[in-house]
């Protein structure tokens, strides 16, 4: 009989170094590309993935000298970055920082051509069918965002979506079982103190939606801890 580990979160199948540097930090794709330099390459502001099908994809950055005589109001829209951190070579897919004039994100670059945004690097359940994506930033105003989604028949499918109070940020998630998910909240806007932090539970019920612990339709508050 298989008896699978007490911790069920998967290592990365994009192989990511544990200690890998935040998605502000250039670090994470120069290594990527000095180790992998068939598998992706950087000219200024374009990056060219190539894909084990023989599709090549280049994705063009828009930094702040590409935005600068755009009008008032449109420099933060027209602000991205893209910046490729890993590759999941069973699945022909890249993972890729995005980066805008304020906060990140990131996405899963597929060998048909598309591109899937995700909320933030992916955390996976144990089997790596299933995971769940979450927003680093933080800001006094804004709100952190969450998401879960399988690999269906090789397309990502997003089963769920949503976004905390504004202020309050996701300082990690872990995967407690295949169906369900602890996610440890903190208040940004106290001086972005961590230690702070509350949990609350991601839950997959019968009807195969997910929800918050407890039904309900907003993240529990909870105490902290």
């Amino acid at each position: 009989m298989l008896v699978l580990p007490a911790c069920t979160t998967a290592s990365n199948p994009f192989v990511l170094p544990p200690d890998i540097k935040s998605a502000f930090n250039e670090e994470p794709e120069i290594n990527f590309l000095k180790q992998n330099p068939k598998r992706a390459y950087r000219e200024e502001s374009q990056l060219t993935l190539f894909f084990s099908n023989g599709k090549n994809v280049a994705l063009r950055d828009n930094r702040e000298k590409d935005c600068e005589d755009m009008p008032e109001g449109e420099i933060g829209p027209c602000y991205i970055a893209y910046r490729v951190i890993g590759y999941w070579h069973s699945r022909d897919l890249f993972l890729l920082d995005i980066l805008y004039y304020e906060g990140s994100s990131a996405a899963l670059a597929k060998n048909d051509g598309s591109i899937e945004y995700i909320p933030g690097r992916p955390e996976f359940s144990y089997d790596a069918h299933r995971f769940a994506a979450f927003s680093e930033d933080c800001f006094f105003e804004s709100a952190s965002s969450v998401s879960v989604s399988d690999f269906v028949d090789e397309q990502i499918v997003e089963f769920f979506f949503d976004t905390t109070g504004d202020g309050i940020g996701i300082n990690s998630i872990r995967w407690l079982n295949r169906n369900r998910l602890s996610v440890q909240l903190f208040d940004c806007r106290d001086g972005y103190d961590t230690t702070a932090r509350w949990q609350a539970f991601l839950q997959k019920r019968r009807d195969n939606s997910w929800m918050w612990e407890g039904n309900s339709t907003e993240i529990p508050k909870g105490t902290s801890k």
